[in-house]
């Protein structure tokens, strides 16, 4: 529909006009999120993957009383003379 033939339109059937653009256009709109969710649901895998594999290798490469505060929380601050926080 061109501008001038929307314009010469009652309210009614302008609002008519566009709830049925919307209706039609709600199925490009589900593709459009559909990418997104595709395209981004990559870098979430990966970015769990790095935190997960930062994880290991800190308890890997800590010291004993890093590996002892995963099982106790705080232990390793108290060790480290950070009583307070560790509290």
């Amino acid at each position: 529909m061109r501008y001038i033939d929307y314009k010469q339109l009652n309210p009614f059937q302008r609002a008519w006009y566009k709830i049925t653009r919307f209706i039609l256009a709600i199925p490009g709109y589900f593709v459009t999120f559909g990418k997104f969710v595709a395209k981004n649901a990559v870098g979430l895998v990966f970015g769990i993957g790095r935190a997960v594999r930062n994880y290991v290798m800190r308890f890997i490469k800590g010291d004993w009383t890093t590996k002892v505060s995963y099982l106790i929380m705080g232990f390793g601050n108290v060790m480290n003379g950070q009583i307070v926080k560790g509290l």
